[in-house]
Order: structure tokens, then C-alpha cells, then sequence
């Protein structure tokens, strides 16, 4: 009969264990927030854009004409030092339709201090690729919080966008296989910020296919961290 008790309580014992355990790994992780932005006119966010660029130049060199002038990509990412991976949203204007951009977005972000929160809108149109680009570092301490983002003209190149289908080779005559990113770079710029993920692709071999801008802050990250 002694022996019985003993046995229950050590099956006792051996449940409550884990449970407190679980309990005590729950306590201790990072609380979530929900951080929301807005850009409810992007036709308007590039006109303030481009005559602050034209106001700053003394200039109106920039033309404003909306002509066939559509927003084609949105990315935003979400970096900070104890956040393993970028978080990242990425919109794409398929094959110049009509479609409209989104214009609020809700991410679930871990709280803490630091959270650089980018966005890169790209504009195209008859004459030229406009990239307008803003950034806010903010710290999150409640449940839901907003970043204020001012979009301003970072570059403006000929119109080339299309895609890309070939081959990368390195020296040796290998080619990187595995997940590649496509990176806006705006440390070039003053004031240098961390890079940003566009988009995310695959590459075999060397063989890729993806979309591509012409701008000289446009960068390919391949497999093993190198940017070219």
C-alpha cells in the first residue's frame, strides 16, 4: 500500500513539472504589437515628393505629369537588432493593370525599442522610374502602435523595368543554387540606412528568372550573402 502512494505521488510529480515549465516559458516571451500604416493617396505622396525634390533643386526638372504614371511596387520591411529575420510585405503591379495599390498595412511585430520600419514605393510611367523611399525608427511598448513614414524621391532613372532570364557565373565557373533576395540599397544615399528586401526568388545553378529595375541602389543578394 506504501508503495502505491509512493508511486502516485512521483506520477504527480513528474506531471507538474513540465507544467510549471510550460508556464514558465510562456511568462517569458517577447508580447507581441500590431503596427499599422497608412498611405491612403500614392498618386499624392508622389506629387509631395517630387516638388519637395524640385523646391530643394530650385528646379523643375522633375516633371509632374501623371500621364500612364502608376505605382508599381511596394515593399516595406521591419529590421531591428533582436529580430532574427526582416519582417516584409511586397506588392507588384502585374502586367500594368489597373489594379489598385493597398494603402493600409498591419504587421505583428515583437515589442521593443528600435524598430526601423522602411518603405520603398516605385513609380513608373512613359519617361522615367521614380523611387521614393522614407524610414522612421520608433520603439513599441503598447499593443498597437503607428510609424509616420514621409515618402521623398530617392532616385529616378530611364523607364526600364521587365524581366530577367539567364544565367550568373562565378569565376571559377560555378553558379550560386538556393533562395536569392532582391535589394533596395539605400545606403548609398546620404545618411546611409540598412538595405531592403524587394522580393525573394530562386536561382539553380546559376539560372534565375526575376523582374528587374535599372537604378544603381538595386542590388542581388545571392545564397551565400553576397551582394552584386
Amino acid at each position: 500500500m506504501r508503495m502505491e502512494n509512493s508511486i502516485f505521488k512521483f506520477a504527480a510529480f513528474v506531471f507538474l513539472l513540465p507544467l510549471a515549465l510550460g508556464l514558465s516559458s510562456c511568462s517569458s516571451k517577447t508580447a507581441d504589437s500590431k503596427i499599422s500604416l497608412s498611405f491612403p493617396d500614392w498618386d499624392a505622396a508622389r506629387t509631395a515628393a517630387i516638388t519637395k525634390a524640385n523646391n530643394k533643386a530650385g528646379s523643375s526638372a522633375l516633371a509632374l505629369s501623371t500621364d500612364k504614371t502608376k505605382i508599381q511596387i511596394i515593399a516595406i520591411n521591419i529590421t531591428s537588432a533582436d529580430i532574427a529575420a526582416p519582417i516584409t510585405f511586397t506588392w507588384h503591379r502585374k502586367d500594368d493593370s489597373n489594379e489598385l495599390a493597398p494603402t493600409t498595412f498591419d504587421f505583428v511585430v515583437p515589442r521593443g525599442s528600435a524598430r526601423m520600419v522602411q518603405v520603398l514605393a516605385v513609380y513608373g510611367g512613359n519617361h522615367a522610374t521614380e523611387f521614393l523611399y522614407g524610414d522612421n525608427t520608433v520603439d513599441i511598448a503598447s499593443a498597437v502602435a503607428n510609424a509616420d513614414i514621409t515618402l521623398a524621391l530617392a532616385n529616378t532613372t530611364s523607364n526600364v523595368e521587365g524581366e530577367v532570364v539567364g544565367r550568373f557565373l562565378n569565376a571559377d565557373g560555378s553558379g550560386p543554387t538556393g533562395k536569392f533576395e532582391y535589394h533596395f540599397d539605400p545606403d548609398q544615399m546620404p545618411g546611409g540606412k540598412p538595405s531592403m528586401i524587394v522580393t525573394h526568388g530562386e536561382i539553380f545553378a546559376g539560372w534565375m528568372n526575376t523582374f528587374t529595375l535599372n537604378s544603381k541602389l538595386i542590388q542581388y543578394k545571392w545564397p551565400d550573402g553576397k551582394f552584386v
